[in-house]
């Protein structure tokens, strides 16, 4: 099964509070992260982050990469704008945890990932999952907001997504 999900923001204490989280700090924030995270997801599932992994680069690897050792799935990654720095630090066999990364943006079976959903204007008929802007809409034209924010800060499956754009959009998914 895959799964996406977006804008975690690791160590971000100033997140808690912009977006209104629920948690009193963000060692808090991580472990109920990764509690969720573990409860959809199994073993051999794909999970995209689709950006915003953290606000930090190297000072914090021991962390990020703990914490993405206890996430089950095969990780891969879609760097958003407070990753962009980051690329060597997140990837190859030095790297954090990801099985791969990709910049800047997926085709995904009939989905477009990226993590600003800026790209979505450009092509209106295709159907876009995108993180970026945390709870300011959970879903928009053809874009479905994956970001933790608004999807109980849960990965959300590519199935549960195919049929909110059947049942609600006139964009065409498969069957």
């Amino acid at each position: 099964m895959e799964f996406v999900t977006a804008d975690l923001h690791l160590d971000h204490e100033g997140i808690i509070d912009i977006c209104n989280r629920p948690f009193k700090n963000t060692k808090i924030m991580a472990n109920q992260l990764s509690k969720n995270w573990n409860s959809v997801v199994k073993d051999g599932d794909i999970v995209y982050i689709i950006g915003d992994l953290s606000m930090e680069g190297a000072q914090k690897r021991y962390t990020y990469e703990h914490f993405l050792k206890k996430l089950k799935g095969r990780k891969r990654f879609i760097p958003g704008n407070h990753d962009i720095d980051k690329y060597r630090f997140y990837a190859g066999d030095q790297g954090i945890g990801f099985e791969q990364i990709i910049y800047p943006w997926a085709e995904v079976e009939e989905f477009v990932l990226a993590h600003d959903p800026t790209l979505s204007i450009v092509l209106p008929d295709r159907p876009f999952i995108t993180g970026h802007v945390h709870q300011m809409w959970h879903t928009i034209k053809n874009c479905y907001n994956c970001g933790v924010d608004v999807n109980n800060y849960t990965p959300v499956s590519i199935d549960v997504i195919r049929t909110y754009f059947r049942e609600h959009t006139h964009i065409k998914v498969k069957d």
